[in-house]
């Protein structure tokens, strides 16, 4: 017996997203694949190129004007202060979380964020899952992955509802929405299957 995203949203329990693959786009199909997920060190090649960065954090922020609080999945920790130090060069109050900090430093950036002034919290997996933040009105994809399960919980911190919210902004980057279909109806991919050129499980306007 299940109950998917598309049922919550109905009832109301649920924000709707509004998924959006603007440009300076991760290019997937230059990552190899390791154990079932892209491998780390392809990703870096791209998502660490400070100019494609810089593009996509103006692009994004273009998108995000009137947001209230903005969560930015990264695919590193050099990726989450990456994106951190160019949302602070354009103005823009943001922190991060990431393991590598101390308890007493995330525990600063988390009060900023939910509590204060940060608008933008850059993070790698600290948030996917278990962080209940109900204002959180925009979800920046810049991580590719080929899990439907974490692209669900990423972009689920976003669709809780919250006063005077009425959807959830996804800004895809990483080619995560178009290759694995909508949040409401992922498409997982078995293996030995889908071998060859394939239409995409989801089409981009």
């Amino acid at each position: 017996y299940e109950r998917g995203l598309l049922y919550f949203i109905n009832k109301g329990f649920l924000v709707p997203p509004i998924a959006k693959q603007p440009d300076f786009q991760i290019d997937i199909s230059k990552l190899r694949v390791l154990r079932g997920e892209y491998r780390q060190d392809d990703i870096d090649a791209q998502t660490l190129n400070l100019e494609m960065a810089r593009d996509q954090v103006t692009d994004a922020l273009n998108r995000s004007q009137g947001r209230k609080k903005i969560v930015w999945a990264c695919s590193s920790i050099n990726h989450a202060e990456l994106i951190r130090d160019i949302l602070q060069s354009n103005g823009e109050e943001a922190v991060t979380l990431h393991s590598k900090m101390t308890w007493e430093d995330r525990d600063i950036s988390e009060d900023l964020f939910r509590n204060k002034s940060a608008r933008h919290l850059t993070f790698v997996s600290v948030i996917s899952e278990g962080y209940d933040q109900p204002n959180i009105d925009t979800v920046v994809l810049m991580r590719p992955t080929k899990s439907p399960t974490l692209m669900v919980q990423i972009c689920g911190r976003g669709l809780r509802t919250y006063p005077e919210k009425s959807d959830c902004l996804i800004l895809d980057f990483a080619n995560v929405i178009s290759s694995m279909g909508p949040l409401e109806n992922p498409v997982i991919q078995k293996k030995g299957k889908g071998k060859g050129e394939q239409e995409p499980p989801q089409k981009s306007c």
